[in-house]
């Protein structure tokens, strides 16, 4: 039908269909793929815990031998081991101090001077002053310390 000459013309079907079409249907959320993502997160943390201790330097007190005094000195061999990774030049410290009645005599603090690797077994030779005609009242209070974290400690009469 042809509309009359003025007239507007008659709405024609729109271009893009009568419905808007009809929305897609909702997927259903799978908990299984929740349950996988949160053992992957899991297992990724505990690998970078294991990691992390795995790789970080360790070392302790193997022995602490007395050998006397010398002069106003008392002298130690002390053996320590280390493990984990190796210990850099100046993060390995060990501190000895001589105790007299409670009351801290002297101190030293020594420390490595070359990279020491992992799995090493050494000896150090180290000394504290003492008052050579008071000895048998002192103890030695030593402290081992890596990276600045203390890690072992021991007292010697």
């Amino acid at each position: 039908m042809v509309p009359p000459p003025g007239a507007p013309p008659t709405p024609g079907p729109a271009p893009w269909g009568m419905w808007p079409p009809p929305p897609p249907p909702k997927r259903k959320k799978s908990p299984t793929i929740l349950v996988v993502i949160v053992l992957v997160v899991v297992a990724i943390v505990v690998l970078a815990i294991v990691a992390f201790v795995i790789t970080q330097p360790r070392a302790n007190f193997v022995e602490i031998a007395k050998r006397g005094p010398a002069g106003n000195s008392m002298f130690f061999d002390v053996t320590m081991h280390t493990s984990g990774a190796s210990i850099a030049v100046d993060q390995l410290h060990v501190t000895l101090r001589s105790v007299r009645a409670g009351v801290v005599f002297d101190q030293v603090v020594y420390y490595n001077l070359e990279t020491i690797p992992a799995g090493t077994t050494f000896v150090w030779d180290v000394d504290v002053l003492i008052d050579p005609f008071d000895e048998a009242s002192f103890s030695y209070e030593f402290g081992l310390q890596v990276n600045g974290t203390p890690v072992d400690s021991s007292t010697v009469s």
